[in-house]
């Protein structure tokens, strides 16, 4: 927002001066945005007094007493539009929204983080602190392309010299990035942890994936780049390859096709790990290429937690991280584990437990236990949980199942191909599939005792502890994975983690660190006001900061906050913003 002065001349060529409020609003579906006229101000030949008027009532806001010097300058040197001399010295207004950059940028100081970019490079340090604060505070606000990251600043937020930035400036901070990651991950997550005082003795691990738009994987890159170097070495007379060379090649490869969570195997992808604290608050982000296993990532990921000073606390997997290898593993290490099993496991404690269980001790309102030992290993337990709520909604479920396993047992039934699609259609739905038989004569049923089977499974879930704790903070250990999926939707819909654009490994990995940085600060946020991040963007999104001139001096005044804003600035342990500076924030 700010004042536009426009002029208009005459017939009898006289110029007339008008001023006018204008702000830059962007079309959906404009390249560029463009400027709305919201008032006319008025002639600045004739309306003087109005004008003065205007600029008198901006000033009221200025009453703390390091500024009363800016009142008696207006009093003494500022006469707007007087009609004897017909100057205007108020001029250049702008406005920008500074309620959540002043927020986070106390907590990114709180923290630490510019100090520990200093003791890197103390030259350049705390501008590369400030470049890492941009790009975090684009992801939790309005995620861009590190391109479009100049053009946010300098329109969206308060930032004096933005008009100076280039996105090479933020690729380079991205490299700065990538050469400290572990260290200011540790550092970071750290100082969050202290700040709301999370001392929790869970570590929550789960993983998730991130595609890239694009047709070839890392591995069909290196054997273009491999048929370039040959061509180079080979005879002089040979042809030079038929392909474009790539201009990135990551050594090892990172991005490969593998199990999508996005449903685009088409793609390649990167497979993200994240291990959080039983409150959600991050303590470590790592990331793996596309095709890698979930259950193959966990002794790498232990002992990056061991080596970030997280070794005594409690590993909690969920189903994809089970492996006899992966739990031998943590035994040996002597960590101890909470994990989920496979319902259909083909472990035959497992069978055993889920068939033969009998009377079940109530835990809570909702849920019921059964537990025994591992025969196999006798320092771990087995616990046989159901939800009864869940168990009404998994009936339910299983009853649309079989509708449907009938009705395409039927169209396999009465097709008179030897081979119709619907039989291919079903032999790749496995749920269905396990629910039918075929009788003597080849035609497909619902197999009834498939049916009971899975009606036993219905709200069920085992889970297997090397701990001593009672059933019910067992489940409740589990159930905090919740926690971490509501960490993916953050990361995935609010941070827009989702396609990743960057070619080089390093940059994809400083990607994601600050994508977690963010997610870290989002949660700190939560956890000290006891708002969610929504609540406390909406809150806080209409706190100004008015830039003007007058009487040849600039200013920049903030709009007064309310008792809900105020409250936000004093639960985070912020200082709130001044109502009136001299200096804006810069890079």
């Amino acid at each position: 927002m700010f004042v536009r002065r426009v002029q208009r001349k005459n017939t009898d060529g006289t110029e007339v001066q008008y001023l006018q409020l204008v702000h830059s609003v962007r079309e959906p579906d404009a390249k560029y945005p463009r400027n709305k006229v919201l008032l006319g101000l008025g002639r600045v030949d004739r309306d003087g007094p109005m004008l003065e008027s205007i600029a008198r009532g901006i000033l009221r806001y200025l009453d703390r007493k390091d500024i009363e010097e800016a009142h008696r300058d207006f009093d003494d040197q500022v006469h707007l539009g007087a009609p004897e001399t017909g100057d205007l010295v108020v001029h250049d207004f702008e406005s920008r929204s500074v309620g959540v950059q002043v927020l986070l940028w106390a907590l990114w100081k709180k923290l630490g983080i510019p100090e520990f970019f200093v003791g890197r490079d103390p030259e350049h340090g705390e501008r590369h602190a400030r470049l890492t604060f941009l790009i975090v505070l684009n992801r939790v606000l309005e995620p861009r392309s590190k391109h479009a990251l100049p053009g946010w600043a300098e329109r969206v937020i308060s930032c004096t010299n933005a008009a100076a930035l280039r996105a090479d400036h933020f690729y380079d901070v991205l490299d700065v990035v990538a050469d400290c990651d572990e260290a200011l991950q540790r550092h970071a997550f750290e100082q969050m942890r202290a700040l709301t005082g999370d001392t929790t003795e869970l570590a929550l691990y789960d993983t998730t994936s991130s595609s890239f738009e694009m047709d070839e994987d890392d591995v069909a890159i290196a054997q273009r780049e491999a048929a370039w170097q040959a061509w180079e070495n080979g005879p002089p007379d040979a042809s030079a390859p038929d392909v474009r060379r790539p201009q990135v090649v990551n050594d090892p490869p990172l991005r490969l096709r593998g199990y999508s969570r996005e449903h685009r195997p088409d793609l390649p992808q990167v497979v993200i790990g994240l291990a959080t604290t039983e409150r959600g608050m991050p303590i470590r982000a790592w990331a793996f290429a596309g095709n890698t296993n979930d259950a193959s990532t966990v002794p790498s990921i232990q002992q990056d937690l061991a080596a970030t000073g997280v070794r005594h606390t409690v590993f909690v997997g969920d189903r994809g991280m089970t492996s006899d290898l992966n739990l031998s593993f943590l035994e040996s290490e002597n960590v101890p584990f909470v994990v989920g099993r496979k319902l259909r496991d083909r472990n035959a404690e497992i069978r055993r437990l889920l068939e033969t269980a009998g009377p079940m001790e109530r835990v809570g309102d909702e849920r019921e236990c059964l537990e025994m030992k591992d025969p196999k290993h006798p320092g771990r337990r087995l616990l046989l949980v159901r939800h009864r709520g869940r168990a009404k909604r998994d009936a339910k479920v299983r009853e649309a199942l079989v509708a449907a396993a009938t009705a395409r047992a039927e169209a396999v039934n009465t097709s008179s191909k030897p081979h119709p699609r619907a039989a291919c259609e079903l032999e790749t739905k496995r749920a269905l599939a396990r629910l039918l038989t075929k009788d003597e004569t080849g035609t497909l049923r619902v197999d009834e005792d498939a049916v009971a089977r899975e009606a036993r499974l219905d709200g069920v879930m085992v889970l297997t502890t090397n701990t001593d704790w009672p059933a019910a903070r067992v489940i409740e250990a589990y159930q905090g994975l919740l926690r971490t999926e509501n960490d993916w939707r953050t990361l995935k819909t609010v941070e827009s983690l989702r396609p990743v654009h960057h070619r080089r490994a390093d940059r994809i990995r400083a990607h994601i660190t600050c994508c977690a940085l963010g997610l870290g600060l989002i949660r700190t946020v939560e956890h000290l006001t006891g708002q969610t991040w929504g609540q406390v963007v909406d809150e806080l999104r209409d706190i100004d900061r008015v830039r003007f001139e007058a009487g040849g001096r600039a200013h920049a005044v903030v709009t007064k906050l309310r008792p809900t804003q105020e409250r936000i600035y004093e639960l985070a342990g912020v200082e709130r913003p001044a109502r009136a500076a001299r200096e804006g924030w810069a890079v």
